[in-house]
């Protein structure tokens, strides 16, 4: 089925694709609060950002094939209400055990908005305009880490960090509400066995471009979550209170918003892949600027957000560039791919963020070393793969000739 996709649709897949990660954004200026409150250190705090993420890995394994066989809406309906119950379960949360258990299942709610409003586009969409779309799409889900620690941060000072919570729980109610009454289905319900999801993820496996566009997006999501699982402690050493270190992130929404945009319109001019190229040289190259400010012991804020301001901007580029060219390579089972993808993007998240909390606690510089390494490993597989597929390619060329 393809169509265009209307103005409503779109705004219906942002809220949809970006709840999950306002959840686990909006209670970052509270993590040194909820560690005193739960009197537990911050590597513990720092689990449940890393359990989250590794739920929204795990997830999203089944909740593509889930998409493919019972239809894109009943999916999203479900994940929802398991998102809401789980949300007030953190909420109520009296130990980091409870936390970081409520957590987990509020992840595997969350992640069928990322991976239902992904596989609509790719049922919906060709390539160049689902690359196109996702530029669209991508920078208003980015004003997230802008918007949500604002908030959290807010509700933390004037009550406490469980209301963070409870207003999440809040705003997955009236998600829900709009995607019963608004949503229409873009993919027809068909029987899916067990083995033919196996076969799928084993096809989807052995191509090249996929591993190659999951590596990068991969280094680009693990680089951005190891800086937010170590920053807000940062600041707090810096001085700042909960609410001011939500705006802290705020330049670094607008930069990724930046990239976006910039993206999308180099698309009317060169390939995806070339625009993707250039994405993937401005994230290292703001890797690289980190990592050399924190040998040079220049340790401030400026000199933190000024280079993740322009990793962002490569990010920009990066995540709707790379997402698009992985989901729209197996057309009819793009809810796998999309579930696939997804399931490498955020375990490569959530091990950044529990593994930059056994760092050394020089935080910046350990931080700023993962990072750039990272970035390293993501840009050598994108471009090994790459190449790789084109030189395959080109000898199938020249043995048909």
């Amino acid at each position: 089925m393809k169509s265009k996709i209307s103005f409503v649709f779109i705004t219906m897949l942002c809220l949809t694709m970006a709840i999950g990660l306002l959840a686990s954004d909006i209670y970052l200026p509270a993590m040194p609060s909820i560690a005193s409150s739960l009197h537990v250190e911050i590597v513990k705090v720092q689990q449940t950002l890393g359990i989250y993420l590794l739920g929204l890995s795990i997830s999203q394994l089944y909740c593509g094939p889930l998409s493919d066989r019972w239809g894109r809406k009943k999916t999203l309906v479900a994940g929802l209400i398991t998102f809401v119950l789980a949300s007030f379960g953190c909420a109520l949360a009296h130990t980091i055990e409870q936390l970081i258990a409520a957590r987990f299942f509020q992840s595997l709610g969350a992640c069928t908005g990322a991976v239902v409003g992904k596989a609509v586009i790719g049922d919906m969409c060709k390539r160049e305009e689902a690359a196109k779309i996702l530029a669209v799409i991508f920078p208003l889900i980015g004003m997230s880490p802008a918007i949500a620690p604002i908030i959290g941060g807010y509700l933390t000072m004037f009550y406490s960090w469980h209301m963070i919570f409870l207003f999440i729980g809040m705003l997955g109610i009236v998600l829900l509400l709009l995607v019963i009454g608004c949503m229409q289905e873009s993919r027809l319900s068909r029987s899916l066995a067990v083995t033919s999801v196996y076969r799928n993820y084993l096809v989807i496996l052995k191509h090249p471009l996929f591993i190659g566009y999951t590596a990068i997006v991969c280094a680009a999501c693990a680089a951005y979550y190891a800086y937010l699982a170590e920053s807000p402690f940062i600041f707090h050493q810096y001085g700042f209170a909960s609410q001011q270190i939500g705006y802290l992130y705020i330049v670094l929404s607008l930069c990724y918003f930046t990239g976006n945009m910039i993206s999308r319109r180099l698309l009317n001019y060169i390939s995806l892949d070339a625009a993707l190229s250039i994405g993937i040289m401005i994230s290292f190259c703001g890797g690289v600027g980190l990592t050399i400010n924190a040998i040079l012991e220049t340790n401030n804020v400026l000199t933190m957000i000024i280079p993740m301001s322009i990793l962002s901007i490569g990010n920009g580029f990066i995540m709707p560039l790379g997402t698009a060219g992985g989901i729209t390579l197996f057309p009819n089972i793009s809810g796998s791919v999309s579930g696939l993808m997804g399931f490498f993007q955020m375990g490569a998240a959530s091990v950044a963020s529990i593994f930059v909390g056994y760092l050394n606690h020089d935080l910046i510089f350990s931080m700023s070393l993962f990072i750039v390494v990272t970035m390293l490993m993501g840009a050598s597989a994108f471009f090994a793969f790459f190449l790789s597929y084109k030189r395959v390619k080109a000898f199938a060329l020249i043995g048909d000739q």
